[in-house]
């Protein structure tokens, strides 16, 4: 019986002595986890910044938007898929464009006007600009 007393008693002594440590373990645990908050909430926040100022319109967006609304026939044009070719028809009630792509055999294509990514210009003022 003493034994188990002596048992217990240092049991007791143990417990007092690691509740002390797991205190002290708590607090420097609640001290880590703000950091550690901190330093999940710093990325993420860098993330949503990136996010932000790559779905903001650019410059040259305006632009292009500008110059579909101004978009004329005899325009030189090149759509998404690399094809260059004259506007000779346009349809705003469907937002169609007509192109031609090839002068010879007078080849036509219609292209959802949104697909061109470049107006080059008129293309009867290209071959004043070539002649000269």
């Amino acid at each position: 019986m003493f034994n188990s007393l002596m048992m217990f008693l240092a049991q007791l002594e143990q417990d007092g002595t690691t509740a002390a440590a797991s205190e002290a373990g708590q607090e420097a645990a609640a001290e880590a986890s703000g950091g550690s908050m901190f330093q999940l909430l710093l990325p993420m926040m860098a993330a949503l910044l990136v996010i932000m100022l790559l779905m903001r319109p650019k410059k040259g967006d305006q632009q292009l938007k500008k110059q579909l609304a101004d978009l004329k026939k005899n325009d030189r044009v090149v759509t998404a898929g690399g094809i260059i070719g004259t506007v000779s028809q346009i349809r705003d009630d469907a937002n169609y464009v007509t192109v031609r792509i090839d002068e010879s055999t007078n080849a036509k294509m219609q292209i959802v006007k949104t697909s061109i990514v470049k107006v080059l210009g008129d293309e009867k003022a290209g071959d004043v600009e070539k002649t000269k």
